[in-house]
């Protein structure tokens, strides 16, 4: 299953990945096709957010402009995930993930896990 945060990595909070419960809690895996994961990578939090908010772009415009700003803050995207990123279809329920401004770590983990079990739970509890 895909993780926001990866599960070694020197550019993220490091109590994410000091425990394996932590890395794989509902509230930091998402679901992105096997292509576009494999080239997010293990890569930094401002990096994936930049990917996570091109790929919930309603438009090509929006699009480009959140690739644009990327470049400007200093994110380069190599050939292959830029050619990804414009073939890939629209995933819209990956702005939840890239409005978060603040760095990825285990606070925001347990609220994110919190908030889809609640979202999971009211849906469900009616045919359980």
């Amino acid at each position: 299953m895909p993780t926001i945060s990866p599960i070694n990595n020197n550019w993220w909070d490091t109590s994410i990945c000091a425990e394996p419960e932590t890395v794989n809690r509902i509230g930091n895996l998402t679901l992105l096709p096997h292509a576009e994961n494999a080239s997010f990578g293990k890569k930094s939090w401002v990096y994936k957010r930049h990917l996570y908010k091109a790929l919930a772009a309603p438009s090509i415009n929006e699009f480009e402009d959140i690739l644009e700003d990327a470049a400007a803050q200093g994110i380069e995207l190599s050939k292959s995930t830029l050619e990804l990123m414009r073939n890939a279809e629209y995933i819209p329920f990956t702005l939840t993930i890239a409005k978060q401004k603040q760095d990825w770590d285990e606070a925001i983990i347990a609220q994110r896990g919190a908030n889809l079990c609640d979202i999971i739970w009211d849906r469900l509890y009616a045919w359980l």
